[in-house]
């Protein structure tokens, strides 16, 4: 597995339970033909690529399912729906599933 992840901070955004402060900004050159080839030459090139690390970073095992969600500003069901249209199969953490459990709880008023 990958280096560890940054330090978490509980309601610092206010919009998630937990959330990353620090962003790094990476900036890559890729020759025009490979650009094309991974679509980065269209709308949203760096949007693309962050979805793009995303996906392998998951794949990899270097990314929890929340930890996609973050990166992408993504909710619990959207990072779902993103790795499920991306053919990625969905493995949660222990904490995950409970967390997602209790969400299904609360949908259904038990």
């Amino acid at each position: 597995m990958g280096a560890p992840f940054a330090p978490v901070y509980p309601q610092c955004c206010g919009k998630r339970k937990k959330c990353y402060p620090a962003r790094m900004t990476l900036s890559v050159e890729v020759p025009d033909e490979i650009a094309h080839s991974l679509h980065l030459d269209g709308p949203l090139p760096n949007r693309r690529a962050l979805e793009m690390l995303a996906l392998e970073g998951y794949r990899a095992g270097d990314l929890s399912h929340g930890q996609v969600g973050i990166l992408l500003d993504f909710s619990h069901y959207e990072t779902e729906d993103f790795l499920r249209k991306n053919k990625v199969a969905i493995e949660l953490s222990l904490e995950e599933f409970h967390e997602s459990s209790a969400a299904l709880d609360a949908l259904m008023g038990k």
